[in-house]
């Protein structure tokens, strides 16, 4: 969605890290070597929401699912499921 919106505004960018390691992306941002598209409860010390690009590039809604197999029930599993809603619900809320 973020280089969707950068590309109907015809603004120049390029990828150049890409990672799932948290404490990389945080470090990397923290110094100044770019920006990321995050949650807002990502912001940590020493980061901060580019207010002008949050409205300039407004990114939508991104949704998730959760599939399991049929039959796959199970009282622990649905507790768990359970759990995770709840909490990306109160996340969404909270932001």
């Amino acid at each position: 969605m973020a280089s969707a919106a950068l590309v109907r505004d015809g603004r120049k960018w390029r990828l150049a890290l890409t990672t799932s390691n948290a404490a990389l992306i945080t470090l990397t941002v923290r110094d100044g070597l770019g920006v990321a598209v995050a949650p807002a409860w990502f912001i940590s010390p020493g980061l901060r929401i580019l207010d002008d690009m949050d409205a300039r590039y407004p990114l939508g809604i991104a949704e998730m699912g959760i599939k399991r197999a049929t039959g796959a029930a199970t009282p622990i599993l649905d507790v768990f499921i359970s759990h995770i809603k709840a909490e990306l619900n109160s996340t969404a809320l909270a932001a």
